[in-house]
């Protein structure tokens, strides 16, 4: 019986195999080459469109049929600025559309693709952080100092974009507010996060934040309040009991009235708390 099932799965193995060859074998034919093509596509390239195409990949110089003939051949979506993407040869060959085609380039083992990007300029950021300490409620002198502090530098996919501030919060521990900034055109730039820290009074201890007279209080002990969190795509939304009061970016507790468990949330609007980050 044992057997019997092993040579019925062997059998399968062999099918399924052979399956796959047919599916690939006319791909694997139209890069077998018999002569060694002159155009070599290149190993690095920088876009600035959003989809690759197999004439991206092609060398300064060669003919403009080819290059016409190369444009209608797609290798798939752009990585997003500040990442690469990695085409292997099989992928490419797997996307020609005639043989004759293969035998007139010379495909490298994989190619690097990547973003063309500029350089987000601190003046940028400066910039909008005046305009938004000017409207804001934090208390705080509209020019944001010199030394802003930022985790890495950041770049777009075109150059000078329009950024906007997305959140700000008190980050109590270091005595720094955190920007959370994103481009106004979704997709131009990523996300990113830039701290600015409290100035020092003439005492040399960090200004405090005047939260009753400069930051409303948005939660309010014993009133109920939204629990938002997203994860994997899945946004879920809860009641929750604030046991403290709490102004924008402040960290309260809180009490789930179902199983009266107590945790920590942040402040994130009007009755609105979010999950605490770490």
């Amino acid at each position: 019986m044992n057997h019997h099932v092993s040579s019925r799965f062997q059998e399968r193995r062999r099918r399924v195999a052979g399956e796959i060859l047919l599916i690939l074998l006319p791909a694997l034919l139209r890069c077998q080459q018999l002569d060694k093509p002159s155009i070599v596509l290149r190993e690095r390239v920088r876009l600035d469109h959003d989809t690759i195409l197999l004439s991206d990949l092609l060398p300064a110089g060669v003919a403009d049929a080819l290059r016409t003939e190369t444009a209608s051949v797609e290798l798939g979506r752009a990585p997003q600025t500040g990442s690469t993407r990695v085409l292997r040869r099989d992928q490419i060959c797997r996307r020609l559309h005639s043989r004759a085609l293969a035998q007139q380039i010379s495909i490298p083992e994989q190619m690097t693709v990547s973003r063309t990007s500029w350089p987000i300029a601190d003046e940028s950021i400066r910039a909008l952080l005046a305009r938004y300490l000017q409207t804001s409620k934090w208390g705080l002198p509209a020019a944001p100092p010199d030394d802003l502090q930022r985790d890495a530098s950041f770049s777009a996919a075109q150059p000078s974009p329009a950024l906007q501030v997305a959140a700000a919060t008190w980050n109590r521990s270091a005595s720094t507010i955190e920007f959370r900034i994103r481009c106004v055109e979704r997709g131009i730039c990523a996300p990113f996060l830039v701290r600015m820290a409290i100035p020092e009074d003439s005492s040399g201890s960090p200004a405090r934040l005047r939260r009753r007279e400069t930051a409303p209080v948005l939660v309010k002990a014993g009133a109920a309040a939204t629990l938002r969190a997203e994860s994997g795509g899945v946004r879920v939304s809860v009641r929750v009991l604030p046991l403290q009061p709490g102004t924008l970016g402040e960290i309260v507790r809180v009490r789930d009235p179902f199983t009266n468990r107590v945790f920590r949330v942040r402040v994130t609007g009007a009755e609105a708390v979010g999950p605490v980050l770490q």
